[in-house]
């Protein structure tokens, strides 16, 4: 339980805090800031898949693909970063940037994310990769939100993926 409470519970308290708290900033520094955290989530989800693997709840097959998609979440996540650190250091958000960061968010991040629960199968009720998926999930609306009227991302996809 403590291991939860500090993987999980706390990063996510944090991410809550920094995107519903604070001066009046632009809503694109307060991306930048949650998506500090995202990588961290991303790692988190990729040990719940070895764990999950570990306890025979996935494929190798299914590991190997689960691997990969979550290679392409962690650049997804490293590119979506350094464009929305760099934006935020600006005083207005040029529009092809934030057109970028749309991109990203949407093709390498979050169809990634899809293609991770579909790769896994029935194994999203492990409870480790259950609780993992449910942190990226978060994280991934968590952004989204705070870039909502920035982003066209229709969560709806998250909402029952």
């Amino acid at each position: 339980m403590k291991f939860l409470f500090r993987t999980l519970i706390v990063p996510l308290a944090l991410i809550f805090t920094l995107v519903l708290t604070g001066c009046p900033s632009s809503k694109v520094k307060k991306a930048a800031e949650v998506s500090y955290q995202f990588s961290g989530v991303v790692l988190d989800l990729a040990k719940a898949t070895d764990k999950a693997f570990d306890a025979g709840a996935l494929t190798v097959s299914q590991k190997d693909e689960a691997v990969s998609v979550i290679r392409k979440m962690n650049e997804g996540a490293k590119a979506f970063n350094a464009v929305v650190t760099e934006i935020s250091q600006l005083a207005e958000a040029p529009p092809d940037k934030l057109a970028l960061l749309n991109a990203i968010l949407s093709q390498q991040i979050i169809d990634p994310f899809l293609a991770f629960l579909t790769s896994v199968g029935a194994a999203v009720n492990v409870a480790g990769l259950k609780t993992a998926i449910a942190a990226v999930r978060v994280a991934i609306l968590t952004i989204s939100n705070a870039l909502g009227e920035y982003v066209d991302v229709d969560s709806r996809r998250l909402e029952h993926a």
